[in-house]
C-alpha cells in the first residue's frame, strides 16, 4: 500500500484546492515518510487516504494530518473524510493539527464543527548569503553540546519558546550557536527532511545582542553549512503571532516569501 498511497498522495498534493502543508516534495520521499515510526495512513471514504504523523512532544500528544485527499473533492466527500479522520484519532487526548494552502476552503469549513482554531503561518525561503557576511563567532553543532554549554542555550531558547529542543541536535538536526564572551548571544535549529530540505525551526538572538549583525551572520552560517551538506533549500514558517514584526526581520536577512498557509488546531480531550 505504501507504494501505491504515496503516489496517490504525491498526485493530489499538487492541486491547490487540495494542498496540505508539510508534505514531502518528491514521490519517494513520501514513500520513505510513510514508513517512519508513528506515520500512518489512513484509508478514508470514497477512495479517499489521509496520513497520520503521530508523537508526543513536552508531553503533549500531537498529531498532524496531511489531507484528507480525495479523487472527486466535493465539500460533502470532504466533511465525510474529516469525520473519519476525527473519528480515527479519537483513541487518546491529542493536539490534531490540519494545515492547509489558503485555496483550500473545503477543509477548512469541514473543521468549523470541531471548533478548530485558525491561523495563517507564512512560508519564507532563504536565498543565497554569501560567506562573508559571516562576521561573528558562529559555531555549528551536529552532535549535543557539553552540559554546561547546553544549559546556557536551553536557558537563552526558554526566553523566547518553550520546551527543550535545543538539546536534541544531530545530523539532521543542526544546531548554531553565537558566541559572544563565552556565552550564547543566538542560536538556530534546523532539521533536514527526507528530500534535503532544510527546515528553520527556531532562531532567536537575545535582546542585548539585537541589532548589531548576530542574526545576518547566524544565517549567513546556516546556509553556508546546509549548502555543504548538501541540502536544496531551506525554509521557515512564521507563526502568526509575529507576523508583523518578524516578517520585516526575514525580508531584510535576505528571505523570500513562498505561500501563505492556514494552520487548524484541535484539542480533543
Amino acid at each position: 500500500m505504501t507504494a501505491a498511497a504515496a503516489r496517490t498522495i504525491w498526485q493530489l498534493n499538487q492541486d491547490p484546492a487540495q494542498y496540505s502543508a508539510y508534505v514531502p516534495d518528491t514521490e519517494a520521499g513520501i514513500t520513505l515518510a510513510l514508513q517512519e515510526s508513528g506515520v500512518e495512513a489512513v484509508a478514508l471514504p470514497a477512495n479517499g487516504l489521509a496520513v497520520l504523523d503521530q508523537y508526543s512532544e513536552d508531553n503533549v500528544w500531537t498529531v498532524e494530518v496531511w489531507g484528507p485527499f480525495l479523487p472527486v473533492p466535493t465539500q460533502s466527500a470532504i466533511t465525510t473524510a474529516v469525520d473519519a479522520v476525527m473519528m480515527h484519532i479519537k483513541k487518546r487526548p491529542a493536539h490534531v493539527n490540519f494545515f492547509f494552502g489558503q485555496e483550500n476552503s473545503r477543509v477548512r469549513a469541514s473543521l468549523a464543527q470541531y471548533g478548530a482554531r485558525l491561523s495563517r503561518h507564512t512560508i519564507w525561503q532563504m536565498q543565497a548569503i554569501p560567506a562573508t557576511m559571516i562576521k561573528k563567532e558562529i559555531q555549528h553543532y551536529t552532535v549535543p553540546l557539553p552540559a554546561d554549554q547546553q544549559q546556557q542555550v536551553l536557558h537563552l531558547h526558554r526566553q523566547f519558546f518553550t520546551g527543550d529542543a535545543v538539546t536534541d541536535v544531530s545530523a539532521e538536526r543542526p544546531l548554531w550557536v553565537a558566541w559572544q564572551d563565552a556565552q550564547p548571544v543566538g542560536y538556530a535549529l534546523a532539521e533536514v527532511d527526507i528530500d534535503h530540505v532544510g527546515h528553520l525551526l527556531y532562531v532567536a538572538v537575545a535582546p542585548a545582542a539585537q541589532h548589531q549583525g548576530w542574526g545576518q551572520a547566524l544565517m549567513a552560517a546556516v546556509w553556508q553549512d546546509m549548502q555543504i551538506s548538501g541540502v536544496n533549500s531551506v525554509i521557515l514558517v512564521q507563526s502568526q503571532q509575529n507576523a508583523q514584526v518578524a516578517g520585516t526581520v526575514y525580508q531584510r536577512l535576505g528571505f523570500k516569501q513562498l505561500k501563505t498557509l492556514i494552520a487548524a488546531t484541535i484539542q480533543l480531550a
